[in-house]
């Protein structure tokens, strides 16, 4: 087991026989191998996970030496630590108690509380022990989860459980819980304005070496997953300069899912030996959810087959961690919009650059010059047609739409003016976040994120979001930052692999099973799905159907629901 903790505290202040204030901060605390763990303030602050100091920061001891309140202590380390953790405070005279997750959500954190006591967790089935509870499944939720997967919000699919959301802090009392975000992504947004697309590209090349170097001090042996596209390819060349590890890709049957050719060539470049392993779509199990035990239904059935593999390797060659290059998109700004030209536009007003970014954006998006200058207006007289988080329909009934709630994410619920693009590269980063929460390759190695670490998601959201798309390339940037790292054919690649082929395969094969159990299941018993549109879908013979993918979606909630019924 990697990346797993549970804690119950209590919310009480006692007193000990001589009058001192008494309790430990936690009556039980267990976690796996990979997560360490730092008593600070006497025992009254817990840091869970791999906590590393930001650059011009105070020491923990500065912050120790004060006597403050081990709250406000938390929220100060908060603001000098960056890495993937969880940590916990408590008042002993009051009892109160804070939990801090960091911004980069590698760590899951949920929660639940009575009157007295706190279960702090990453799954919810310890949370449900310790409290001596059996939580019912909030089927509005369930809902907004099949409408925006990921979306999160303090909500669970669980009544009674809540989740910390990265870069929140969460202070539980006697009366109950205040939430509070004190680490803002709106407060970086557009703070390096004024530099050049040089600097830029040298400032990102500089981040992203040290985070990676970091990481890999941390986990000096890491398995990394390379695909051939830009951002596993960027972590596996920097990752190499620090010590030694090992590549791994995956490859199906379906030519857009076989990158043995361009991940190859990275191989090459770095002189390593690359492990590749084919994808059976039979080895895969619908009718099991590895998040069963969250309080959300976070897993993928398509990834079971990669996540066994990855164990497989990671143990056989002597590993210590998985390094996996989710978030690049994310947060090197693929954002496939014209709302960074309404961004140079708000910024510099009309002026000849326009034009060079409203052709770069063209180049890197496909779309025409007149489709791009009508978003752009759009955007910049306010009249942004659609939802504030983008979400799908299809295959879900009237009833289920209808219960949608369209409440702002913490990070773009800010009174910080924020420009169209800025608030799509938030969003997007807040996605990728999302996509961490069910760590699925089991075992004892941890899997990491070297792009959603904290220095350098603040570098990028500070940058021109016009950057991004600057000689009509996505992500320009981080391309012009790795250049001295990467092979040309990686760093001009336009095209990435997909294994949409796979995952049609794995429904093909398990059809029958699929529709039969959306059909007599617990989503259609809440009137949750359009089962007319679901048999219309998994009835035919086509395999290529898009709503395939959604059907076998609406399966894996189908599944984490019977858990929990």
């Amino acid at each position: 087991m990697n990346t797993a903790f549970s804690i119950l505290a209590d919310v009480t202040a006692e007193r000990d026989q001589d009058g001192s204030a008494g309790n430990a901060l936690c009556r039980r605390l267990v976690h796996s191998a990979d997560l360490k763990i730092q008593l600070l303030c006497h025992g009254d602050v817990v840091i869970i996970g791999d906590a590393f100091p930001a650059a011009r920061s105070p020491s923990v001891a500065a912050y120790e030496g004060s006597g403050s309140d081990p709250l406000d202590f938390l929220a100060a380390f908060a603001g000098a630590y960056w890495g993937r953790y969880v940590g916990l405070a408590r008042n002993p005279e009051t009892g109160e108690l804070a939990i801090y997750r960091d911004p980069s959500g590698m760590v899951p954190c949920y929660y639940g509380h009575s009157e007295r006591r706190v279960s702090i967790a990453t799954d919810a089935v310890p949370i449900c022990t310790q409290l001596g509870i059996r939580p019912a499944i909030d089927w509005s939720s369930v809902a907004n989860h099949l409408l925006a997967p990921d979306r999160r919000q303090s909500r669970t699919c669980l009544d009674g459980i809540k989740e910390v959301l990265p870069g929140e802090l969460v202070r539980i009392g006697r009366d109950g819980a205040r939430r509070e975000l004190i680490w803002k992504p709106a407060d970086y947004a557009g703070r390096n304005l004024e530099t050049c697309f040089g600097v830029a590209a040298s400032l990102i090349e500089t981040s992203l070496a040290q985070v990676v170097a970091v990481w890999s001090q941390r986990y000096p042996h890491p398995l990394v997953a390379v695909s051939g596209g830009f951002d596993s390819s960027s972590i596996a060349a920097l990752a190499a300069q620090s010590g030694p590890i090992d590549l791994l890709v995956y490859f199906a049957q379906s030519p857009q899912a076989d990158e043995r050719k361009y991940a190859g060539q990275v191989a090459r470049h770095l002189g390593l030996e690359l492990h590749a392993e084919f994808c059976d779509p039979r080895h895969v199990q619908v009718r099991r959810n590895l998040s069963a035990g969250r309080p959300r239904p976070s897993a993928r059935a398509f990834t079971q087959v990669f996540d066994r593999h990855a164990e497989m390797h990671g143990e056989a060659l002597g590993g210590t961690a998985h390094f996996n290059g989710g978030g690049g998109d994310n947060v090197f700004g693929k954002l496939h919009s014209a709302y960074p030209l309404a961004d140079r536009y708000l910024h510099e007003g009309l002026t000849r650059d326009l034009r060079r970014t409203a052709t770069d954006i063209c180049g890197a998006t496909g779309a025409s010059l007149p489709s791009v200058l009508r978003q752009a207006l759009a955007a910049v007289s306010g009249r942004l047609p659609g939802k504030a988080w983008p979400g799908a329909t299809e295959l879900l009934s009237r009833r289920a739409i209808d219960m949608r709630d369209d409440s702002l994410h913490p990070w773009l619920d800010t009174e910080t003016p924020l420009w169209p693009a800025q608030k799509q590269l938030i969003r997007n980063i807040a996605r990728a976040t999302a996509g961490t929460d069910h760590l699925h390759i089991e075992g004892a190695l941890p899997t990491i994120y070297p792009l959603l670490s904290q220095p350098l998601v603040e570098l990028c959201l500070s940058l021109p979001t016009w950057f991004w798309f600057e000689g009509g390339r996505d992500r320009a940037v981080a391309r012009a930052a790795m250049k001295p790292h990467l092979p040309a054919e990686i760093l001009e690649r336009k095209l990435k692999g997909a294994f949409d082929g796979l995952v049609y395969q794995i429904v093909d094969l398990n059809r029958a099973a699929i529709l039969e159990d959306l059909k007599n299941g617990v989503l259609a018993s809440q009137g949750l799905i359009d089962l007319e549109a679901v048999g219309s879908v998994m009835g035919g013979n086509g395999s290529n159907d898009v709503n395939a993918i959604r059907t076998l979606h609406l399966h894996e909630v189908e599944i984490w629901c019977r858990h929990w019924c």
